[in-house]
C-alpha cells in the first residue's frame, strides 16, 4: 500500500494498517461487500516514523471482501491523481 512513497532500495517495515471506511454496498448475487475509506494520509514507513518532504501523500481506497483494492492517491505537490489496482489480505471489523 505504500510502494509509491517508499524508496525502492528501502526495506519497508512489516506493518498492518487500520482504516475507517464510510459507505458500503453488499452485492447479493456476487456475495461481495465493497466499501470506501474516508480521506487518508499515507506517510513513508520508517522506524522511527518521521516526516520528510515528498514522503507523504493522501487519497482514498476502495476495498472489497475478495481482497481487490483500488487506491486513488493524490500527489500533494502536483495535485495529480494516480489510480492503482492491488490485492491485499483484508480483515473487517464491524462495530
Amino acid at each position: 500500500m505504500f510502494g509509491n512513497i517508499a524508496d525502492s532500495g528501502n526495506n519497508t517495515p512489516e506493518h498492518e494498517v487500520f482504516i475507517q471506511t464510510g459507505w458500503g454496498y453488499y452485492y447479493n448475487n456476487k456475495k461481495l461487500f465493497i466499501s470506501e475509506t474516508h480521506p487518508l494520509i499515507k506517510i513513508k514507513p520508517a522506524i522511527p516514523l518521521l516526516y520528510e518532504s515528498e514522503g507523504w501523500n493522501f487519497g482514498w481506497i476502495m476495498l472489497r471482501t475478495d481482497g481487490a483494492c483500488v487506491e486513488r492517491i493524490c500527489n500533494p505537490y502536483t495535485l495529480k491523481f494516480t489510480d492503482t489496482n492491488r490485492r491485499y489480505g483484508i480483515r473487517w471489523f464491524i462495530r
